[in-house]
Protein backbone atom coordinates (compact mmCIF):
# COMPACT_ATOMS: atom_id res chain seq x y z
CA UNK A 1 0.00 0.00 0.00
CA UNK A 2 1.56 3.46 -0.75
CA UNK A 3 1.44 6.05 1.65
CA UNK A 4 -1.35 8.76 1.73
CA UNK A 5 -3.02 6.72 -1.28
CA UNK A 6 -6.62 7.42 -1.57
CA UNK A 7 -7.12 4.19 -3.49
CA UNK A 8 -6.36 1.32 -2.14
CA UNK A 9 -5.96 -1.87 -3.65
CA UNK A 10 -5.75 -5.40 -1.55
CA UNK A 11 -5.87 -8.74 -3.06
CA UNK A 12 -6.53 -11.75 -1.05
CA UNK A 13 -7.85 -15.24 -2.29
CA UNK A 14 -8.06 -13.85 -5.98
CA UNK A 15 -10.67 -11.08 -5.41
CA UNK A 16 -8.55 -7.57 -5.70
CA UNK A 17 -10.74 -5.29 -3.73
CA UNK A 18 -9.89 -1.48 -4.69
CA UNK A 19 -11.32 1.01 -2.03
CA UNK A 20 -11.80 4.95 -2.76
CA UNK A 21 -10.31 6.15 0.63
CA UNK A 22 -11.92 9.45 0.58
CA UNK A 23 -13.99 10.11 3.24
CA UNK A 24 -13.65 13.70 4.26
CA UNK A 25 -14.99 14.21 0.92
CA UNK A 26 -16.94 11.63 0.74
CA UNK A 27 -14.45 9.86 -1.78
CA UNK A 28 -14.81 12.74 -4.43
CA UNK A 29 -12.92 12.01 -7.28
CA UNK A 30 -10.00 14.65 -7.63
CA UNK A 31 -7.95 14.38 -10.77
CA UNK A 32 -4.52 13.21 -8.57
CA UNK A 33 -7.37 10.69 -7.12
CA UNK A 34 -8.13 9.36 -10.89
CA UNK A 35 -4.00 9.10 -11.54
CA UNK A 36 -4.18 7.28 -8.43
CA UNK A 37 -6.75 5.25 -9.71
CA UNK A 38 -5.66 4.45 -13.10
CA UNK A 39 -2.20 3.38 -11.85
CA UNK A 40 -4.24 0.56 -9.58
CA UNK A 41 -5.92 -0.58 -12.51
CA UNK A 42 -2.51 -1.04 -14.64
CA UNK A 43 -1.15 -2.90 -11.38
CA UNK A 44 -4.09 -5.39 -11.52
CA UNK A 45 -2.57 -6.50 -14.66
CA UNK A 46 -0.21 -8.49 -13.39
CA UNK A 47 -1.70 -9.81 -10.82
CA UNK A 48 -3.74 -13.14 -9.82
CA UNK A 49 -7.22 -11.21 -9.21
CA UNK A 50 -10.12 -13.20 -11.05
CA UNK A 51 -12.46 -10.79 -9.75
CA UNK A 52 -12.77 -7.03 -8.17
CA UNK A 53 -14.83 -5.23 -6.16
CA UNK A 54 -15.19 -1.46 -5.85
CA UNK A 55 -16.10 0.24 -2.66
CA UNK A 56 -16.21 3.45 -1.08
CA UNK A 57 -15.04 4.21 2.40
CA UNK A 58 -17.58 4.43 5.03
CA UNK A 59 -20.78 3.95 5.12
CA UNK A 60 -21.88 7.69 3.76
CA UNK A 61 -20.93 6.87 0.20
CA UNK A 62 -19.43 5.23 -2.59
CA UNK A 63 -18.45 7.76 -4.29
CA UNK A 64 -20.52 11.59 -4.24
CA UNK A 65 -19.21 12.81 -7.36
CA UNK A 66 -15.76 14.66 -8.73
CA UNK A 67 -14.55 17.78 -6.76
CA UNK A 68 -16.37 20.36 -7.61
CA UNK A 69 -14.32 22.71 -5.64
CA UNK A 70 -11.29 21.70 -7.76
CA UNK A 71 -13.41 21.80 -11.06
CA UNK A 72 -14.75 25.14 -9.88
CA UNK A 73 -11.54 27.34 -11.34
CA UNK A 74 -11.35 25.30 -14.51
CA UNK A 75 -10.94 26.94 -17.93
CA UNK A 76 -12.65 25.21 -21.18
CA UNK A 77 -9.16 23.56 -21.87
CA UNK A 78 -8.66 22.55 -18.48
CA UNK A 79 -12.05 20.92 -17.97
CA UNK A 80 -12.03 19.23 -21.59
CA UNK A 81 -8.42 17.30 -20.98
CA UNK A 82 -9.98 16.39 -16.96
CA UNK A 83 -13.03 15.08 -18.78
CA UNK A 84 -11.18 13.59 -21.01
CA UNK A 85 -9.39 11.57 -18.94
CA UNK A 86 -11.88 10.71 -16.50
CA UNK A 87 -13.47 9.22 -19.90
CA UNK A 88 -9.82 7.48 -20.43
CA UNK A 89 -9.59 6.05 -16.44
CA UNK A 90 -13.95 4.76 -16.70
CA UNK A 91 -13.39 3.21 -19.92
CA UNK A 92 -10.39 0.96 -18.69
CA UNK A 93 -12.44 0.20 -15.62
CA UNK A 94 -15.25 -1.27 -18.40
CA UNK A 95 -12.88 -2.80 -20.34
CA UNK A 96 -11.05 -4.95 -17.20
CA UNK A 97 -10.61 -8.74 -18.53
CA UNK A 98 -12.02 -9.58 -15.44
CA UNK A 99 -15.49 -9.20 -13.77
CA UNK A 100 -16.21 -5.96 -11.61
CA UNK A 101 -18.70 -5.16 -9.24
CA UNK A 102 -19.49 -1.89 -7.76
CA UNK A 103 -20.65 -2.12 -3.98
CA UNK A 104 -22.84 0.99 -3.14
CA UNK A 105 -23.84 1.71 -0.04
CA UNK A 106 -24.62 5.74 0.64
CA UNK A 107 -24.59 8.27 -2.19
CA UNK A 108 -23.43 7.46 -6.39
CA UNK A 109 -23.99 10.68 -7.56
CA UNK A 110 -22.31 11.96 -10.93
CA UNK A 111 -18.73 10.77 -11.46
CA UNK A 112 -19.53 8.06 -8.31
CA UNK A 113 -22.48 6.88 -10.57
CA UNK A 114 -20.57 6.66 -13.53
CA UNK A 115 -17.66 4.84 -12.34
CA UNK A 116 -20.66 2.49 -10.70
CA UNK A 117 -22.30 2.33 -14.82
CA UNK A 118 -18.39 1.55 -15.51
CA UNK A 119 -18.89 -1.88 -13.72
CA UNK A 120 -20.23 -4.60 -14.75
CA UNK A 121 -22.44 -5.34 -11.37
CA UNK A 122 -24.22 -3.03 -8.55
CA UNK A 123 -25.14 -4.69 -5.27
CA UNK A 124 -26.89 -1.44 -3.36
CA UNK A 125 -28.36 -1.42 0.08
CA UNK A 126 -31.43 0.86 1.16
CA UNK A 127 -28.74 3.60 2.10
CA UNK A 128 -27.86 3.80 -1.54
CA UNK A 129 -28.63 7.00 -3.60
CA UNK A 130 -27.71 7.30 -7.39
CA UNK A 131 -28.30 9.88 -9.63
CA UNK A 132 -26.99 13.26 -11.89
CA UNK A 133 -27.35 16.21 -10.65
CA UNK A 134 -25.08 17.93 -13.13
CA UNK A 135 -27.29 20.06 -14.75
CA UNK A 136 -28.22 21.75 -11.88
CA UNK A 137 -24.08 22.96 -12.30
CA UNK A 138 -24.96 23.96 -15.73
CA UNK A 139 -22.60 21.19 -16.87
CA UNK A 140 -23.86 17.11 -18.18
CA UNK A 141 -22.30 13.91 -16.87
CA UNK A 142 -18.91 13.57 -18.16
CA UNK A 143 -17.20 10.56 -17.73
CA UNK A 144 -19.32 8.12 -20.09
CA UNK A 145 -23.01 8.70 -17.84
CA UNK A 146 -24.75 9.84 -20.74
CA UNK A 147 -23.61 6.88 -23.00
CA UNK A 148 -23.24 3.98 -20.44
CA UNK A 149 -26.89 4.51 -18.53
CA UNK A 150 -28.68 4.58 -21.68
CA UNK A 151 -26.74 1.62 -22.77
CA UNK A 152 -28.04 -0.04 -19.37
CA UNK A 153 -31.50 1.75 -19.38
CA UNK A 154 -32.33 3.06 -22.66
CA UNK A 155 -32.92 6.80 -23.87
CA UNK A 156 -36.06 7.83 -22.06
CA UNK A 157 -35.30 6.74 -18.47
CA UNK A 158 -31.59 7.83 -18.42
CA UNK A 159 -32.95 11.41 -20.21
CA UNK A 160 -35.45 11.67 -17.00
CA UNK A 161 -33.02 10.77 -14.60
CA UNK A 162 -30.16 13.44 -15.84
CA UNK A 163 -32.39 16.30 -16.75
CA UNK A 164 -34.48 16.19 -13.04
CA UNK A 165 -31.04 15.29 -11.49
CA UNK A 166 -33.27 12.82 -9.76
CA UNK A 167 -31.76 10.54 -6.98
CA UNK A 168 -32.48 6.95 -6.87
CA UNK A 169 -33.21 4.53 -3.57
CA UNK A 170 -30.83 1.46 -3.82
CA UNK A 171 -34.68 0.24 -4.90
CA UNK A 172 -35.63 1.89 -7.37
CA UNK A 173 -31.74 1.50 -8.81
CA UNK A 174 -33.49 -2.40 -9.06
CA UNK A 175 -36.45 -1.98 -10.31
CA UNK A 176 -34.77 0.39 -13.24
CA UNK A 177 -32.39 -2.29 -14.19
CA UNK A 178 -29.35 -0.10 -12.96
CA UNK A 179 -28.72 -2.71 -10.08
CA UNK A 180 -28.22 -6.08 -10.02
CA UNK A 181 -29.19 -6.57 -6.43
CA UNK A 182 -30.82 -5.28 -3.99
CA UNK A 183 -29.29 -5.85 -0.02
CA UNK A 184 -32.67 -5.58 2.23
CA UNK A 185 -32.73 -4.32 5.51
CA UNK A 186 -31.36 -7.28 8.00
CA UNK A 187 -29.73 -9.06 5.07
CA UNK A 188 -25.49 -9.06 5.73
CA UNK A 189 -24.26 -6.88 2.31
CA UNK A 190 -21.33 -8.98 2.89
CA UNK A 191 -22.68 -12.01 2.09
CA UNK A 192 -24.07 -10.68 -0.73
CA UNK A 193 -20.77 -9.87 -2.15
CA UNK A 194 -19.32 -13.55 -0.93
CA UNK A 195 -22.30 -15.08 -2.55
CA UNK A 196 -21.08 -13.30 -6.02
CA UNK A 197 -17.62 -14.04 -5.79
CA UNK A 198 -18.13 -17.38 -4.67
CA UNK A 199 -20.34 -17.84 -8.02
CA UNK A 200 -18.39 -16.38 -10.08
CA UNK A 201 -14.69 -17.86 -9.04
CA UNK A 202 -16.24 -21.69 -9.97
CA UNK A 203 -16.37 -21.23 -12.98
CA UNK A 204 -13.45 -21.43 -15.67
CA UNK A 205 -11.41 -18.17 -15.04
CA UNK A 206 -10.83 -18.26 -19.21
CA UNK A 207 -14.63 -19.13 -20.15
CA UNK A 208 -15.13 -15.66 -17.54
CA UNK A 209 -13.02 -13.77 -19.56
CA UNK A 210 -14.37 -14.25 -23.14
CA UNK A 211 -18.04 -14.53 -22.54
CA UNK A 212 -17.09 -10.92 -20.92
CA UNK A 213 -15.85 -10.23 -24.17
CA UNK A 214 -18.23 -11.32 -26.41
CA UNK A 215 -21.32 -9.58 -24.28
CA UNK A 216 -18.67 -6.34 -24.29
CA UNK A 217 -19.09 -6.81 -28.21
CA UNK A 218 -22.68 -6.59 -28.39
CA UNK A 219 -22.43 -2.87 -27.40
CA UNK A 220 -20.59 -2.08 -30.40
CA UNK A 221 -21.09 -4.93 -33.03
CA UNK A 222 -23.60 -5.24 -35.67
CA UNK A 223 -25.44 -9.24 -34.31
CA UNK A 224 -23.23 -10.28 -37.76
CA UNK A 225 -19.87 -9.16 -36.23
CA UNK A 226 -21.03 -10.27 -32.57
CA UNK A 227 -21.49 -13.44 -33.65
CA UNK A 228 -18.21 -14.00 -35.33
CA UNK A 229 -16.62 -12.66 -32.04
CA UNK A 230 -18.79 -14.68 -30.36
CA UNK A 231 -17.61 -17.69 -32.22
CA UNK A 232 -13.74 -16.98 -31.96
CA UNK A 233 -14.36 -16.95 -27.77
CA UNK A 234 -16.12 -20.13 -28.37
CA UNK A 235 -13.42 -21.49 -30.14
CA UNK A 236 -10.60 -20.45 -27.63
CA UNK A 237 -12.16 -22.07 -24.53
CA UNK A 238 -12.28 -25.33 -26.75
CA UNK A 239 -8.40 -24.69 -26.96
CA UNK A 240 -8.20 -24.91 -22.91
CA UNK A 241 -7.50 -27.66 -20.46
CA UNK A 242 -10.51 -26.09 -18.37
CA UNK A 243 -12.94 -27.19 -21.18
CA UNK A 244 -11.87 -30.65 -21.14
CA UNK A 245 -11.94 -30.65 -17.20
CA UNK A 246 -15.92 -29.04 -17.48
CA UNK A 247 -16.95 -31.66 -19.56
CA UNK A 248 -15.21 -34.14 -18.02
CA UNK A 249 -16.83 -33.15 -14.08
CA UNK A 250 -19.94 -32.90 -15.96
CA UNK A 251 -20.11 -36.23 -17.09
CA UNK A 252 -18.86 -37.59 -13.89
CA UNK A 253 -20.97 -35.48 -11.94
CA UNK A 254 -18.61 -33.57 -9.72
CA UNK A 255 -17.25 -30.32 -9.22
CA UNK A 256 -15.21 -29.33 -11.21
CA UNK A 257 -11.74 -27.74 -10.16
CA UNK A 258 -10.51 -25.59 -12.99
CA UNK A 259 -6.88 -24.51 -13.28
CA UNK A 260 -7.23 -21.26 -15.51
CA UNK A 261 -5.26 -22.93 -18.58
Amino acid sequence: MEKNSKIILTIENEVATILISNPSKLNALSYSLLQDLEKKLDDLKQSSAKLIIFKGEGSKAFVAGADIKEMVSFTPQQAYEYIKYGQKVFTKVSKLSIPTIAVIQGFALGGGAELALACDFRIVNSDALFGFPEVQLGIIPGFGGTQRLTQLIGYSKSLEIILTSKRLSGEEMLSYGIANEFVKNGESMDDVIDKWVSSILKAAPIAVKMAKQAVQASETSSLESGLVIELMCETVCFSTSDCKIGFESFLERKQPEFKGE
